[in-house]
């Protein structure tokens, strides 16, 4: 139907609405005797109160229409009041409704109809976009549906797969796979896998692994690709790095080439890992642990004064306590404690142990003197592999050297060697004295501190330092608090034998000489509570 023609109809509905029927009788006659006689027909066809639809749009039309609006300004509205229709009006019909009554109709504006036509298309506009925003609203929040997608053994896909429910996948996928559910495989993947869960038994994935929920790799699945998940639990192979914000469980047989980045790791005995475990999202931080941690151990530092090497040389009769044969353990494992102190605070520490619990090669008259000292030579060994275990028992590393072969006791000195053992933190044995017979283990100790480059040795006797005479035979013997090694060597002190003063005084190597059974005296000796005597070069 054409625009005027709809027109015509409706302000012909409106008029008839109005006018009482004998005046819209009178008024249609006068209209057709005005109107030529071809018109008379259509106009009288068009004055009921349904109009009839008509296919096509005539020139007729216009004119009939237009001679229409030139007559309703003669139009009179009658005193009597009609009842109004109960349906709704038009806004046209209210505003003729609203007229005084006995003024005429005013004429209707078509350029306002018109305009009205055009906001009410805006109108109905905004409503279709606003509805298809809320339903752009209503897919983001999109749940899964509960169907399930199979795709069958023998079956192979290639592109990408999605879908608003789960998948079970038997088959081959050469594509990627974004589902809403869960997507259980136990088929093979040749893309990037994302779904609310993923669960893989007996799968071959070479993709990434994407999942809002929980991730579980069953012991004969392979994964070539990240996961990343809220929590994991591996017991198959995956070459790729794991980020979970969540635990992560790895099965005995799990093979894991990549990092873990978790809440929290579970590994179980059986598992191989070729990377890095990092906790980074658990709640409490290691790092704030060690940051408490840290002024206090500055602190113990700066009590300690700038020694980064030492060479501790203990008697054989020190470490056998009161049986004087022999060791007591409870001795040994003072001095150990002590030593670890020294190590945890980054001293590295040497040590070699004279052999006078077991042997003293020069109190026998029957033997020969080189096979007298190879034996005092084999009684430092003993001792170094039992103060050594001692050694280890309380959390430290260590390890012997001797100056010749013993098998797989200990292994053949050398000073690169020495120098490696301490750059890993470990404590140095010095077993075996210099190798050769005539040398005591005091010459030992000088040798081996040259060599190593140590700052200082420390000298730990039965007595407590360095006396002008001795003070288990002369009551008035004086100690030093500070000696130098000329005096020692010129009046004969014995602080060491004179071959290894010697090649003290020769070599500029310190010593300090201190009573091993006061308390804790090892490491006040470094602390700045030194109760000895210093041998100054």
């Amino acid at each position: 139907m054409g625009f005027f023609s709809d027109l015509k109809e409706d302000l012909s509905q409106a008029v008839n609405e109005l006018m009482p029927e004998e005046e819209l009788d009178q008024a249609a006659v006068e209209e057709t005797k005005e109107q030529p006689v071809e018109n008379t027909q259509e106009t009288t066809e068009e004055t009921p109160m349904e109009p009839q639809e008509t296919t096509e749009e005539t020139p007729n039309d216009n004119a009939a229409l237009e001679e229409m609006l030139k007559n309703l300004d003669s139009i009179e509205i009658p005193q009597e009041k009609e009842e109004q229709p109960e349906e709704e009006t038009t806004a046209e019909e209210s505003r003729i409704e609203e007229a005084p009554i006995g003024e005429a109709v005013p004429e209707l504006d078509l350029d306002s109809i018109l305009q009205n036509d055009m906001t009410v298309d805006s109108v109905l506009k905004q409503e279709n976009t606003e509805n298809s925003k809320g339903a752009e609203k209503r897919m983001d929040a999109k749940i899964a549906s509960d169907e399930t997608a199979v795709i069958t053994a023998g079956m192979v896909i290639t592109g990408d797969v999605s879908s608003e429910g789960s998948m079970d996948l038997v088959g081959t996928i050469n594509g990627n796979i974004d589902i809403l559910g869960k997507l259980n495989i136990t088929g093979y993947i040749n893309g990037n896998s994302k779904a609310a869960e993923i669960f893989a038994e007996g799968a071959k994935i070479n993709g990434e692994i994407v999942s809002e929920g929980s991730v579980k790799i069953g012991a004969s699945s392979v994964v070539i690709g990240n996961i990343t998940a809220i929590s994991a639990a591996i017991a198959g192979a995956v070459k790729g790095d794991i980020d979970v914000q969540g635990p992560v469980v790895l099965d005995s047989s799990a093979i894991v080439m990549g990092n873990i980045k978790s809440k929290s790791v579970q590994i179980n005995n059986g598992a191989v890992i070729e990377g890095m475990c990092s906790q980074c999202y658990a709640d409490v931080s290691p790092t704030s642990f060690f940051d408490d941690y840290k002024p206090e151990k500055k602190k113990v530092n700066k009590e300690h004064m700038t020694m980064k090497r030492i060479l501790l040389k203990l008697s054989g009769e020190a470490l056998a306590g009161e049986k004087k044969t022999g060791f007591d353990e409870e001795t040994v494992r003072k001095v150990a404690l002590q030593v670890k102190e020294l190590v945890d605070d980054g001293i590295q520490v040497g040590i070699v142990i004279g052999g006078g619990n077991f042997w003293r090669g020069r109190s026998s008259e029957n033997i020969d003197r080189t096979k007298a000292d190879q034996i005092g030579m084999l009684a430092t060994i003993m001792n170094c592999i039992y103060v050594s275990e001692i050694f280890r028992s309380v959390g430290m590393m260590t390890n012997i050297l001797t100056p010749f072969e013993c098998g797989s006791f200990t292994k053949l000195f050398s000073k690169d060697r020495a120098n490696k053992y301490f750059a890993k933190g470990m404590v140095v044995f010095f077993a075996g004295g210099t190798g050769h017979p005539y040398f005591s283990t005091d010459t030992g100790v000088v040798l081996r501190a040259i060599e190593v480059e140590a700052d200082v040795i420390l000298l730990a006797k039965a007595i407590d330092g360095v006396y002008n005479a001795d003070p288990a035979k002369d009551p008035t013997a004086k100690k030093y608090d500070e000696v130098s090694i000329d005096e020692v060597i010129a009046k004969n002190l014995q602080v060491v034998d004179m071959t290894a003063s010697i090649l003290a005084r020769d070599n500029k190597m310190p010593m300090w000489v201190f009573g091993l059974n006061e308390e804790n005296s090892i490491v006040n000796t470094l602390k700045g509570k030194f109760n000895g005597t210093k041998v100054t070069v």
